[in-house]
């Protein structure tokens, strides 16, 4: 098997290859833009139907140079966490309280969930963790940003991907149950 491996310059020239694709595709197609498909999301799936297709007929594969990923991870979601206003904030009221006691039971439902069926499928119980909230409500940047802790502190050495796996499901799941909720 053959493999070609991008460095960081050609890793970040095909993201950004690949998210201009994506915005391209949902300008384009009116069901990514009626259910809020993001550009990134739209992009990365053909692009990895594309490498999936290159590894399948030319079993050859595409390595991309992530070493300064999480760094970006971190940076991009703690401006978003920064820009964010107490005012803002308080005025959502008791609709905003009524939503956050939501989300933070089904943090805890989604660990208890995770932990419970890695128990039954025979796994390490900090796998339903990563399969959790980790994943599920953390999206793909938390799950990637994690991986390392589980693979170093517990020994899961496929944690990356059960990561990613868990938060895919996630985002397709959410998107299809939750996309076209507000058309009824």
């Amino acid at each position: 098997m053959e493999t070609i491996q991008f460095n960081i310059r050609q890793t970040i020239i095909v993201a950004i290859l690949v998210l201009y694709i994506g915005k391209y595709l949902t300008k384009k197609i009116k069901f990514l833009q009626s259910f809020n498909i993001p550009d990134a999301v739209s992009g990365g799936v053909l692009a990895s139907l594309f490498f999936g297709l290159i590894y399948g007929i030319f079993r050859t594969e595409v390595a991309f140079n992530f070493p300064i990923r999480d760094a970006f991870l971190i940076i991009f979601f703690t401006c978003i966490g920064l820009s964010s206003k107490l005012k803002v904030l308080l005025q959502g009221g008791k609709p905003l309280l009524i939503l956050l006691a939501t989300a933070v039971s089904f943090l805890v439902i989604q660990n208890f969930v995770g932990v419970g069926m890695a128990s039954l499928l025979g796994q390490a119980l900090p796998v339903g963790l990563l399969s959790g909230s980790i994943s599920l409500s953390g999206g793909h940047g938390t799950a990637i940003a994690w991986s390392p802790v589980f693979y170093d502190n517990h020994g899961i050495r496929n944690a990356s991907e059960i990561a990613i796996a868990c938060a895919t499901f996630g985002l397709v799941f959410g998107g299809i149950v939750g996309a076209p909720s507000p058309n009824f």
